[in-house]
């Protein structure tokens, strides 16, 4: 990893944002939409105030780095915003997100992969508000060897946000376009001043189902206990 291309912004200093675009993967299928996407994303989440860092094309020990090193530099951070585009898997009900370097989906690539619910849980080692956006498939796997599965990747603590582009066990597109559909919709949504995480959920929802005639459908799940405005 080259390092973080960080944006800032003084005013809102406890607003910090992780945003990963991985497109370029050895072994799999390229995405040649996801760095174009966190790019969006990213500059909404700029305007809304936020402290932006954008990696892009990470491998595993690198995306590690990268999560640890937000962690260091978002501190303190009241609220902290996480991003992933790229190949993202399910098993066992767990969304798993895939480094560059990830093997091809045999019984060996578990453990190369990140759980979703591993990323939400190191960044919950203060109390604040903890919002994942992941731009990925939740396509199931069922050859993965169980006894790999993270033990941090199950639940997730009080004030966590989970929001998926795809329900479980679904696809994720990457768009025909610049752009995929949940990208589009999520930095469209991100500008609205004075918009809480709920309403923004239901916007981004709403219009990934119209762009993809309702075969996408984004979905999310919640420990918050308060509302929680972005911008």
């Amino acid at each position: 990893m080259a390092g973080f291309l960080v944006s800032t912004s003084a005013l809102w200093a406890e607003k910090h944002a992780l945003v990963i675009g991985n497109a370029h993967y050895q072994a799999t299928v390229p995405l040649p939409n996801a760095i174009k996407d966190a790019e969006l994303v990213g500059k909404a989440l700029k305007s809304a105030g936020f402290r932006v860092f954008v990696a892009k094309d990470l491998k595993r020990q690198e995306l590690l780095r990268a999560i640890a090193e937000f962690k260091v530099a978002a501190h303190e951070a009241e609220l902290v915003v996480v991003y992933l585009a790229g190949h993202g898997v399910q098993v066992a009900g767990e969304t798993y997100f895939l480094a560059t370097d990830s093997p091809k989906l045999d019984a060996d690539w578990l453990a190369s992969a990140i759980p979703v619910g591993a990323i939400a849980k190191a960044l919950s080692d203060k109390v604040r508000h903890k919002v994942l956006f992941i731009d990925a498939c939740r396509t199931p796997i069922d050859n993965a060897d169980m006894s790999k599965l993270s033990p941090l990747a199950r639940g997730v603590e009080a004030g966590t946000f989970l929001s998926f582009a795809a329900q479980p066990g679904a696809a994720a597109f990457d768009g025909a376009d610049e752009n995929g559909p949940y990208a589009q919709s999520l930095s469209a949504a991100l500008v609205n001043k004075d918009w809480d995480l709920n309403q923004i959920d239901r916007k981004v929802r709403l219009e990934v189902m119209r762009l993809t005639g309702g075969t996408q459908v984004p979905w999310s799940q919640s420990s918050m206990v308060l509302p929680l405005i972005l911008n």
